[in-house]
């Protein structure tokens, strides 16, 4: 199972566009969107090719659909972060978001200046698609295991009916 096999790569893809989607319509919950692709392309995978498909395997085509689901979001939030930058959103929501921490005291211009550099944009910008990178990762990876757990499940019952 990796990246050369095509009907892993379509089923990944196409069960991180859903990720996506229900993410956008209903953004509570997004790392719960990730374990559901993650499962959903390890069932949709055993149903398909009609083997067993090991938790190793359940696994690799969660890792899948979390690299997918990780690069259509990071695509977006970029965009939408040049816009925010452009349009001076992303320094009016910085300044009211720093104002309302409890520690704020006295210099939030610091602060702002600091943000709002390039390297302090470019470093937020990194940090969080760091950060995006790894929760997609790991959780699209613990529902292909529970995938493939649950549809070897589903084929040991099978057998025995």
């Amino acid at each position: 199972m990796d990246f050369r096999n095509a009907v892993a790569i379509r089923l990944s893809f196409i069960a991180a566009l859903l990720a996506n989607l229900f993410t956008v319509l209903m953004y509570l919950g997004s790392p719960l969107w990730m374990f559901a692709s993650g499962m959903l392309s390890a069932l949709w995978y055993g149903a398909r090719s009609r083997e067993p498909l090991s938790v190793k395997n359940g696994m690799r085509i969660g890792w899948m659909t979390g690299v997918f689901g990780f690069l259509v979001t990071a695509v977006f939030s970029t965009i939408g972060f040049a816009l925010a930058v452009r349009s001076g959103m992303f320094e009016q929501m910085t300044r009211e978001q720093i104002q309302n921490l409890p520690f704020a005291g006295g210099d939030v211009d610091a602060v702002m200046r600091i943000l709002t550099s390039p390297a302090g944009m470019a470093i937020n910008l990194l940090l969080t698609l760091l950060l995006m990178f790894i929760i997609f990762a790991a959780f699209s990876v613990m529902g292909g295991a529970a995938g493939a757990r649950l549809s070897a499940r589903r084929r040991a019952k099978a057998s025995f009916e």
